[in-house]
């Protein structure tokens, strides 16, 4: 199935926008109404959240593997899919009250990788440059971080019927630190070109 919509597949998260949270009615900042990015802030979902795996709930977003990311929320009193405390640690939503989580690398790849993917608001104007931001942060019992989270711009769905990681070249790179104990902003800018968005 092809999409009419660029889509961004990315990687671990609280919020995440295009130019996701949707426009704070406090926020004096400009670029909130031009955030392409529906969802960003994952707080619209649908179903009780009892499991991990569950970031489809959450309204737009899919994951393009057969490894699922996972959906946390306060709203969830106790249980795998809880907020801020679960079997990962203890970490609360940047904004809001859910966070998106993803299995990025286990040692000796036990554990395969899990992505994200949400379709964009509107096509995206070829020529046009777009900043790409996201927030992460590396949960409190992680014993390794990786270097290759990254997002990737597509004209198309990425859908892979397998367990199997992907091998996009990412075009917003990730960025080294040694800070863990909070979210860390990650952006870059990505230009429409042809085969992106139409």
């Amino acid at each position: 199935m092809t999409a009419r919509f660029p889509l961004l597949c990315a990687t671990a998260f609280s919020a995440l926008t295009l130019i996701a949270q949707d426009k704070d009615p406090d926020s004096d900042d400009p670029t909130d109404s031009l955030n392409m990015v529906p969802n960003g802030g994952f707080e619209d979902f649908e179903g009780k959240l009892k499991r991990l795996g569950s970031i489809e709930m959450a309204t737009g977003w899919k994951s393009p593997t057969l490894i699922k990311a996972d959906l946390f929320s306060d709203k969830v009193a106790v249980g795998p899919a809880s907020a801020p405390r679960n079997e990962y640690g203890d970490q609360g939503a940047l904004n809001g009250s859910n966070y998106a989580g993803l299995m990025w690398w286990s040692y000796m790849n036990k554990e395969p990788r899990a992505y994200m993917q949400v379709k964009f608001k509107k096509m995206l104007t070829k020529g046009q440059k777009y900043c790409v931001r996201y927030f992460v942060s590396l949960s409190d019992l992680s014993k390794y971080s990786a270097n290759e989270l990254g997002a990737y711009v597509s004209k198309v769905m990425v859908k892979k019927d397998d367990e199997s990681a992907l091998t996009y070249e990412m075009q917003v790179p990730n960025l080294r630190t040694k800070d863990l104990r909070r979210y860390l902003l990650l952006a870059g800018r990505v230009r429409r070109v042809r085969g992106q968005g139409r």
